[in-house]
């Protein structure tokens, strides 16, 4: 009481830093008005800065701290190419009363348009007035969209800008092939870069949705490339819709200019379409001369039973030679009377046909079995495959095996 009688008095006071109290000491008022200074080391831990107050008993001094960052993208690529980085240069000036410590992102919106690292990030610390900036650079994959989306942002402010790639065109689209059932389908069109850059895209020949080509091409600016395929028509006749595809433009896109076409399917080719006339006669003379043959034991039941099988095996054979022919393996019976051989085709890795037969005299079997591409093997045996087995290192039109009194031949068809 004398203290404040003489004018003098004690008074507790804290100093607050966004609501944490940072000090705190007795203040000695003697007289009016009064000041005190607080201060504050600022450093990365101590950032930002939202409101400063002076607490006493008589009640909470508090002021607000103005921030303001401007986040800006100072520079950058608004038409960019799979084959150039894709560079952006982000300016964030601190226009506040107080320093800032922020992390600066910068990302690409859709990941799948660049190599890696969609996203990218930069620390940094701004006094009042001070402005700094990044550059950040992203590789694009070759099929990435036509608009390449960024963004930059900090904890306060984002921003977002929008890369083009350059633009590929289609143009003079065709179908070739589309009545004629005994070939294959053709597609033909122009391909244009009307961007600014030099660029690489996936250009693909479409039909009812479904990727029948593709071929990845690089023009340079305003060059022009004209694309071909050919591809086999589907098995079902009917109405298709067909098209060229680039990274940003379709040709069956737009109904403007939408392609549609009657394709005549590969099933409705029929057997005698596919079979020259000579190869028909022939087919019929053979024909004619296995059921000769037959004939002439019409009258012997067993020698009947007996050719029976061997005479359809042939007239079978007779007929796919006619459909088509390859990948085959025929065993003939070349002995003088029923025989048994184990017949083995086997490639690199497994065995891809095993099969026991009983050939009458003369039967001839036809067997599809043959590996598609690469080494393979064909044996045949009683009991040991192995010592009659030839390796084939490109694959003939058939293997012939026969059984002859001297052993088992194993060729080339």
């Amino acid at each position: 009481m004398s203290d404040f009688l003489n004018g003098e008095t004690d008074i507790p006071a804290e100093f607050l830093v966004n609501g944490t109290v940072i000090e705190e000491r007795d203040v000695t008022i003697d007289e009016s008005p009064y000041e005190e200074t607080f201060s504050l080391e600022l450093n990365k831990s101590t950032v930002p800065i939202e409101n400063v107050s002076i607490r006493t008993p008589g009640g909470d001094n508090v002021t607000d701290i103005h921030r303001d960052l401007n986040l800006e993208f100072e520079e950058f690529d608004e038409t960019v190419s799979s084959s150039e980085p894709l560079e952006a240069t982000v300016r964030v000036e601190n226009d506040g009363e107080v320093p800032e410590s922020q992390n600066l992102t910068v990302s690409v919106t859709d990941p799948d348009n660049v190599v890696s690292n969609a996203t990218q990030t930069r620390e940094f610390l701004l006094n009042a007035s001070e402005r700094t900036e990044e550059t950040f650079s992203f590789d694009l994959t070759a099929n990435a969209s036509s608009g390449v989306e960024l963004t930059a942002n900090t904890s306060h402010v984002s921003k977002n800008v929008t890369a083009n790639r350059s633009m590929f065109e289609a143009s003079d689209l065709e179908l070739v092939g589309a009545s004629d059932p005994g070939s294959n389908v053709s597609m033909s069109g122009n391909i244009t870069n009307v961007g600014d850059l030099t660029d690489t895209q996936t250009v693909q020949f479409v039909l009812d949705g479904e990727t029948m080509f593709e071929e990845e091409l690089t023009l340079e600016s305003s060059e022009t490339e004209a694309v071909a395929a050919e591809f086999e028509r589907p098995e079902e006749s009917g109405e298709y819709t067909y098209g060229i595809t680039t990274n940003n433009e379709s040709l069956n896109a737009s109904s403007a200019v939408e392609r549609s076409a009657t394709i005549e399917g590969s099933s409705s080719q029929g057997l005698l379409d596919r079979i020259s006339p000579i190869q028909f006669g022939a087919a019929v003379l053979g024909l004619l001369a296995l059921v000769g043959i037959l004939l002439v034991y019409q009258n012997n039941r067993e020698a009947f039973r007996s050719r029976a099988s061997a005479i359809a095996a042939r007239a079978q054979q007779t007929v796919g030679g006619i459909v088509g022919g390859g990948n085959t393996v025929v065993v003939e019976n070349g002995l003088s009377r029923d025989a048994t051989v184990r017949l083995r085709v086997r490639n690199s890795d497994e065995v891809v046909f095993l099969e026991d037969l009983t050939l009458a005299d003369g039967e001839q079997r036809e067997f599809r079995c043959l590996p598609d591409s690469g080494e393979f093997e064909v044996g045949a045996g009683v009991d040991d495959i192995d010592s009659h087995a030839e390796v084939f290192q490109t694959k003939p039109n058939g293997v012939g095996v026969r059984l002859e009194p001297d052993g088992i031949s194993i060729t080339e068809q």
